[in-house]
């Protein structure tokens, strides 16, 4: 393995069993898609450069930390949040990146050390590292490994009435509701599932970790844009975003702030 090749790669997946990383070309990945999995399964389609290594070249690799985390109780605007703040080749948000959850998953493998580990090597995605973490709503979970991996990162988490929640998750379960031992423990009805992301929430809340309400999604995202030093959108911008990447277009987010 050229490590030449490792340099301008990125991480896409975690074989815990095998302890072994997934590694694909970060050069011709289209960001532009809603989310990690997609913009992977995009590259790997037409042929992109990937290959497999110990789980040492992750544990050595170098980069940059995250300079925000990004959690969320689920369908509360954090895509929506997190396009906002996305800026082509300065700052890019990367949306429920697979290696982490894998990670997550692995409660052996899966050590704050390594999952920070896995954050530097994905730093590799832009051009000068500077970029944000947006987590899977079943990260609420293992929230406290996350702050562990990454203890002086600042953090937001959106959340939104639990009512409109459950009301959005019966008309569309997220994805990962479909896969068996996402982490063992979890509640088995939609209800407790909801109930328990809440109370993690609440948990996170009573921490001091900074709160967005889901219908405060366009304004907070200018105030952590002018925090973040990004250049602010246009309002024509910030108003085409949301129509396009909010789960139901017709309710628009409010666009003051």
């Amino acid at each position: 393995m050229s490590w030449t090749l490792l340099n301008g790669a990125i991480p896409f997946a975690w074989h815990a069993r095998e302890k072994q990383v997934d590694w694909i070309a970060a050069d011709r990945l289209d960001w532009s898609r809603p989310f990690f999995r997609d913009t992977v399964a995009a590259a790997r389609a037409v042929g992109s450069v990937a290959f497999r290594t110990g789980a040492d070249a992750l544990d050595g690799r170098v980069g940059q930390l995250p300079s925000l985390l990004v959690f969320s109780t689920g369908r509360a605007g954090s895509t929506v949040l997190t396009r906002l703040l996305d800026r082509p080749g300065i700052f890019l948000c990367l949306r429920e990146p697979d290696p982490v959850n894998l990670l997550l998953r692995d409660i052996v493998g899966g050590t704050s050390a390594r999952i920070g580990a896995c954050a530097r090597a994905l730093s590799h995605a832009v051009p000068g590292g500077r970029f944000a973490l947006k987590f899977s709503s079943w990260n609420l979970h293992v929230a406290d490994r996350l702050l562990a991996a990454f203890p002086n990162v600042p953090a937001v988490l959106l959340r939104r009435d639990p009512a409109a929640t459950m009301a959005s998750f019966t008309q569309e379960a997220p994805a990962w509701m479909d896969h068996d031992a996402v982490l063992p423990g979890l509640p088995t009805t939609l209800a407790g599932q909801v109930g328990a992301l809440m109370r993690c929430a609440d948990w996170l809340s009573a921490r001091g970790m900074t709160v967005i309400d889901h219908d405060d999604v366009a304004a907070a995202a200018a105030v952590l844009a002018a925090q973040l030093g990004l250049a602010p959108l246009l309002d024509v911008q910030r108003q085409a975003i949301s129509r396009v990447h909010a789960r139901h277009p017709a309710r628009a987010f409010a666009m003051g702030g």
